[in-house]
C-alpha cells in the first residue's frame, strides 16, 4: 500500500482488493487479539477463584474429618467454578468482537473469491 500508493494500476479493481484486504486483515488481527487478551485475562481469574476455593477446601480438611458439610463444600466450591466458566465462555460468545471476526471471515472468503477472479482474468 505504501510502495505504490498514488500509482495507477491497469487491473481493474486491483486497487480496490488491496485495500479491502488490507481493512479486512487489520480488523482480524485486531478481533483476534482482542479476544485473546479476554480469555488469558478469564483464565487469570479462574485459576485466581479456583486457588481460592483449594484454600477453602483444605482449611476444612485439616482437621481430618470429613462430614457432609465437608462434601458440601466441595460440592458448592465446584458449582462456583463452572458457573464462572459458563458466565465467561458466555461473555467470549456475545461479545463484540466475535461477532466482528465472524463478519470478517465471511467477506475475506469473498474476497478470496475476488483475488481468484481477478488473477484468472489477467493470467489467461
Amino acid at each position: 500500500l505504501y510502495e505504490d500508493f498514488g500509482a495507477t494500476c491497469d487491473i481493474p479493481t486491483l486497487t480496490a482488493w488491496t485495500w479491502i484486504s488490507f481493512c479486512l486483515s487489520a480488523a482480524l488481527t485486531l478481533g483476534h487479539g482482542s479476544l485473546a487478551l479476554k480469555i488469558y485475562s478469564g483464565q487469570s481469574a479462574m485459576k485466581a477463584k479456583g486457588a481460592e476455593i483449594s484454600a477453602r477446601l483444605a482449611a476444612n480438611t485439616a482437621d481430618g474429618e470429613t462430614g457432609i458439610a465437608d462434601m458440601q463444600e466441595i460440592f458448592i466450591g465446584s458449582t462456583v467454578l463452572v458457573q464462572e466458566a459458563l458466565i465467561f465462555e458466555d461473555g467470549v460468545r456475545t461479545s463484540f468482537w466475535q461477532s466482528l471476526i465472524g463478519t470478517s471471515t465471511l467477506l475475506w472468503m469473498i474476497c478470496v473469491i475476488w483475488n481468484f477472479i481477478i488473477v484468472i482474468g489477467w493470467t489467461f
